[in-house]
């Protein structure tokens, strides 16, 4: 018998721990019927946890919402470093959490701002500067992204953890400097060697202008 979704779904959160494994599901509410068929420990008694998921949920998501990795009511691992000790403040990347993610191969999403202000993502590699609490990122003159910064300095900056992509940071902030000539290159470089084991950047175009962007963090949110 089909179940005939609402005209605005519910999304929700799912999680059982099974052998020492975390399973999450998120859906609308026509996938919890599949859910139930799909776990043996549900399948006994569908319609009745069901009805007790519904009501442990309590609360309908929006489609904004979906993707939060955690929930009311299960924020213990979601930090936005509120409390302040030294410079691992709120507008700090210097927790040594947070520093590794920066510092190893993982790719940062750069979100930047269009002129009609819509957003641009672009994957790039990251680095940071933890003497001068800052994220850096590598660019060249031309590109969507250094265009947009040069119009508006807002950025968003997420990183993921490769081997573990529920470990992650999201930043707010501006770009606070742009470095060109010696420094961005030399930069590059170190980049190149970082992710791809090179001493030189391979990939440069004939007469690029590399820029290293500076960005100065106004929120952190933390996830692990």
């Amino acid at each position: 018998m089909s179940t005939k979704s609402p005209s605005l779904p519910i999304g929700i959160t799912v999680r059982f721990t099974s052998s020492y494994k975390v399973i999450e599901y998120i859906s609308s509410f026509q996938g919890l019927l599949p859910l139930a068929a799909w776990c043996p420990s549900l399948r006994s008694n569908a319609q009745h946890t069901l009805r007790s998921l519904l009501v442990i949920i309590n609360k309908p998501f929006n489609r904004h919402e979906l993707m939060k990795g955690t929930q009311s009511g299960d924020n213990k691992n979601m930090s936005t470093n509120k409390k302040k000790k030294g410079n691992q403040g709120r507008n700090s990347i210097t927790d040594p959490s947070i520093a590794k993610l920066f510092e190893e191969k993982n790719f940062a999403f750069l979100a930047t701002l269009m002129k009609d202000g819509s957003p641009q993502v672009t994957p790039t590699w990251v680095d940071i500067d933890k003497n001068n609490n800052t994220i850096l990122v590598n660019t060249a003159k031309g590109r969507i992204k250094y265009r947009n910064i040069s119009r508006d300095p807002r950025v968003a900056v997420s990183v993921i953890d490769f081997s573990n992509p529920y470990h992650m940071v999201t930043v707010r902030g501006k770009v606070i400097e742009q470095i060109n000539g010696k420094e961005a290159d030399e930069h590059i470089d170190k980049l190149a060697k970082k992710y791809l084991g090179k001493d030189k950047y391979p990939r440069r175009a004939p007469g690029e202008e590399r820029v290293l962007l500076r960005i100065k963090p106004a929120h952190i949110a933390h996830m692990r």
